[in-house]
């Protein structure tokens, strides 16, 4: 299930989603358990990502990752994806046009024709649980 993601996977994938976001302006960002896999992958969507740059957007995923390492994310988790792929449109739809609320664990079974066991889908700003308990904490 998606609670199986682990803390620190989220907090990297929104280190990466805030960096990478300097270039791509975002659409959504989110993770996948692909169904029967041990590994949970990483999107980052964006209308600036098109089949015409592929070699551009991977290689600013390694300047990315490069500059803001982290154990919890290799560039082979990481799909760079156009907002008009359908995973990309059917989970900026679930995520809705607010930042209000928590971020989305998902629960179904299947997301953009893909089979999954789960996935963690970011607030817009990419704040995640802890960054925002702590931002509440210090303003106490």
């Amino acid at each position: 299930m998606a609670e199986e993601i682990l803390v620190n996977q989220i907090e990297a994938g929104a280190q990466f989603a805030q960096a990478f976001a300097q270039k791509y302006k975002p659409s959504v960002a989110f993770w996948i358990k692909p169904a029967n896999t041990n590994r949970w992958d990483f999107y980052f969507a964006s209308d600036d990502i098109t089949g015409k740059n592929p070699s551009e957007v991977y290689l600013d995923v390694l300047k990315v990752i490069n500059e803001t390492p982290s154990q919890w994310l290799d560039p082979f988790q990481v799909n760079a994806i156009s907002s008009t792929e359908r995973i990309a449109r059917e989970v900026i739809g679930i995520r809705g046009g607010t930042d209000a609320g928590l971020p989305i664990i998902y629960r179904n079974t299947s997301l953009g024709g893909i089979e999954i066991d789960g996935a963690y889908i970011y607030r817009k700003d990419f704040q995640t649980e802890a960054a925002m308990r702590q931002t509440s904490q210090s303003h106490h």
